[in-house]
């Protein structure tokens, strides 16, 4: 379903050619989403890049994205880490032993002094 939306909303990029030779291109409605390149090619793949990175961040921060040619996509559920409590230093310690790492060392027996 992303690749869908990305690839439609890849088909709304509006492009220019930019008085020092480069490309620059966008997607209307979808503020932040740009690139500049080179070549059209270049600017192309710069901007799928920029528009993913752009879809993630929104997603992590549980915001909408615009609707393109009837596709959405949304949020319907947010999981929720649980996280333990912090672990006591000498349980820490145990667990590492119970793993094969020596240590810790004291003062100057320390292998990385």
């Amino acid at each position: 379903m992303i690749f869908e939306y990305c690839q439609k909303a890849i088909e709304k990029v509006e492009c220019k050619k930019l008085d020092d030779g480069t490309w620059f291109s966008e997607i209307p409605g979808f503020k932040g989403v740009w690139a500049n390149a080179g070549t059209v090619e270049d600017c192309r793949k710069e901007l799928i890049t920029v528009l993913e990175e752009w879809i993630i961040l929104k997603f992590r921060h549980v915001e909408t994205v615009p609707e393109v040619d009837g596709l959405s996509v949304q949020i319907t559920r947010v999981a929720v880490a649980r996280t333990k409590m912090p672990i006591a230093r000498r349980e820490l310690i145990r667990k590492f032993k119970n793993l094969g790492f020596n240590g810790p060392y004291s003062g100057g027996r320390h292998q990385f002094r």
